[in-house]
């Protein structure tokens, strides 16, 4: 129906005029695509509906307005692909379209654990493959799920403690990133992440127990000892015997400088039973490896030792006053301490 305005005008004719009613900017029809009254798309055919259209429902034209008119179930859509876990995904005749995970609970195939089961379209759960023997440094071992097999990718996530900093962590989203991190080896076979920080300054013939403690305690840590009782600034490494200049298995996780040398501590804080006295230490000083390789020196007869390890003394000093530095073998630019929580 047509809507029109009415004004009254003045009309003349024959030199008479009379007032009479006149169309006053007559409006357009309803149903030319504009807004009807409740914000719905006015209409007259239904190709003006087409903005409805999607999978699960089409838009026609009804009563001079546009709506949906939803697919019947089981209507294609989404996800076409049938796989152990999941299949076809459909309409559910509402005008939604469902992912088919019909399979909840059914048992899968994955090379990467053991008796898992369809959740959420996904082979997932049961035990996963250890691959944690196959992780070298920050390279962790991991499953690759196309073949079964162990394999290593590196390490994306910021965590602190972990002795990684992978791309895209800072200090302010990962400790570890404080400063080059890496591993040192219980005498038990089991490996703690360690901090390397420079000995106070990091000056040659400058590193004291002292300050070697300190260094640590100053990135909420504790020095590393091969041998030692342990306390608040020193962990102990677990030797019950360490006399001739053992300090462990260490790797470190990335290039250091040129001139980067490891005090490594064999005493610290030892209670006296064999070796040095409290009061004293004594150490080893050697070069870092290339990263994620093995280096240190632990003396065949001391605990914690490994044949198959690289076993290479440095600069070593004997049972010295702690007030009495570090030696410093030739060479040595930048010394550093281990840390570990």
């Amino acid at each position: 129906m047509a809507y029109i305005r009415v004004a009254l005008v003045l009309s003349c004719a024959a030199a008479a005029c009379s007032l009479v009613n006149a169309p006053d900017d007559p409006q357009e029809e309803e149903g030319t695509g504009g807004t009807s009254a409740g914000g719905m798309t006015a209409c007259q055919t239904s190709s003006e509906c087409t903005h409805l259209d999607d999978e699960c429902a089409s838009g026609f034209c009804q009563d001079g307005t546009c709506v949906a008119e939803p697919h019947p179930a089981d209507t294609a859509c989404g996800d076409p692909e049938m796989t152990e876990c999941s299949e076809p995904d459909t309409c559910d005749g509402a005008g939604t379209c469902l992912p088919n995970h019909g399979r909840d609970g059914v048992p899968c195939a994955s090379l990467c654990s053991d008796n898992p089961q369809c959740m959420a379209g996904e082979c997932v759960g049961g035990n996963p493959i250890d691959c944690s023997g196959s992780t070298i440094g920050c390279d962790k071992g991991v499953c690759d799920p196309a073949t079964g097999m162990c394999t290593t990718m590196p390490e994306t996530m910021c965590m602190d403690n972990d002795a990684c900093c992978p791309t895209g962590c800072d200090e302010n989203s990962d400790i570890d990133c404080s400063g080059p991190s890496g591993t040192v080896r219980h005498v038990l076979g089991n490996m703690i992440n360690v901090v390397y920080v420079p000995c106070g300054s990091g000056a040659p013939n400058a590193c004291t127990a002292d300050v070697a403690k300190s260094s640590c305690t100053a990135v909420g840590r504790k020095v590393v000892s091969h041998a030692s009782i342990g306390n608040n600034q020193v962990l102990s490494l677990g030797a019950t015997a360490s006399c001739n200049y053992s300090i462990s298995y260490f790797v470190v996780n990335q290039p250091m400088p040129a001139g980067s040398c490891l005090v490594g501590i064999s005493n610290l804080d030892w209670d006296g039973t064999s070796c040095c006295l409290l009061g004293q230490w004594h150490g080893n000083t050697v070069t870092f490896a290339a990263p994620n390789a093995t280096f240190g020196y632990v003396n065949p007869t001391e605990s914690g030792y490994v044949a198959s390890f690289p076993n290479v003394m440095g600069a070593t000093w004997g049972c010295n006053p702690t007030n009495i530095p570090a030696i410093s073998p030739p060479g040595c630019i930048t010394h550093y301490v281990a840390c570990a929580l």
